[in-house]
């Protein structure tokens, strides 16, 4: 596999994230062991996509507050408690 990575042939690769935790109730130990092929791989150009249009989202979501937030300032009259 190490060799797979150096030269960056993927062809025959097997991809696996493990996952350890404890139970919480036994504090046995527990892996679990997600494995991908190539089937679940995107192109980079499809994953920027994704990402930006992400990120693009997340801007609007961030301006609308900002922008509810300078509408609705508070004003200095109230406790700070809501009451």
């Amino acid at each position: 596999m190490c060799h797979q990575f150096a030269v960056g042939d993927f062809e025959a690769a097997r991809f696996e994230i493990l996952r350890c935790s404890r139970d919480r109730y036994t504090g046995a130990l527990r892996v679990e062991v997600f494995t991908f092929n190539e089937r679940d791989a995107v192109d980079l150009v499809t994953l920027n996509d994704v990402i930006n249009s992400t990120l693009k989202i997340w801007r609007e979501i961030l301006d609308e507050r900002t922008e509810e937030m300078r509408r609705h300032a508070p004003t200095g009259t109230g406790d700070g408690f809501g009451f």
